[in-house]
């Protein structure tokens, strides 16, 4: 496979909405900054991209990996990711990121996948900056297994950022029946909904 086509397909498109639609987290999407934060098998990819399936706007999506790590070659690509949503693509550094996002003028959901990646380097200090200073009509959703370099606090104090963590994506026993009424065609009982959400924690992987 050509390292574009992986691009392409793995690094600047969205998945296809899958799973079970639960609107109390997708409701959250209405906060400037979405921090998704759980380990691996919580079903942070699949809320992210439910959460972008659903947006009235511009979506870009962008999924985060270790070759990420040096600030410029995330500016670059993340400058080719608005590039594929129609916006100014051509960005050497997180300031012409910035002033990207700036001359917009539009609805915009960034959504960064896996920003967990570039913990403790450059590019994960410079695009925490860029999210803090983002323009009023950006939305960000970030999806991460552990805590990141976002001023969360001080972002929390403004009102400008809401959490969403392991306990809140478990599945609830109404959701498992939900699941399996919906999504698998096979309903299951309500005592046995919730024996299941209980032997597995509500885990989504389990």
């Amino acid at each position: 496979m050509s390292e574009g086509r992986l691009d392409l397909s793995a690094k600047f498109a969205p998945p296809a909405p899958a799973g079970l639609a639960r609107g109390r987290l997708l409701d959250l999407a209405a906060h400037r900054v979405v921090l998704v934060l759980a380990p691996a098998g919580h079903g942070k990819t699949t809320l992210l991209g439910q959460i972008a399936s659903r947006f009235p706007g511009t979506v870009v999506w962008y999924r985060i990996d270790a070759a990420d790590r040096d600030p410029a070659e995330l500016a670059g690509r993340i400058g080719r990711a608005l590039g594929k949503a129609g916006l100014a693509g051509d960005c050497r550094s997180f300031d012409d990121v910035a002033a990207a996002l700036d001359a917009a003028g539009r609805d915009l959901l960034l959504v960064f996948d896996d920003f967990h990646a570039v913990a403790g380097s450059e590019a994960e200090h410079g695009l925490a900056r860029m999210i803090a200073l983002a323009p009023p009509k950006l939305r960000v959703v970030l999806g991460a297994r552990r805590v990141v370099g976002l001023d969360v606090p001080a972002l929390r104090v403004y009102g400008a950022v809401h959490v969403v963590d392991a306990d809140d994506l478990r599945f609830r026993s109404w959701e498992v029946e939900r699941l399996f009424r919906e999504i698998y065609h096979q309903p299951l009982p309500p005592e046995d909904a919730a024996t299941l959400s209980q032997r597995t924690g509500g885990w989504a992987a389990g």
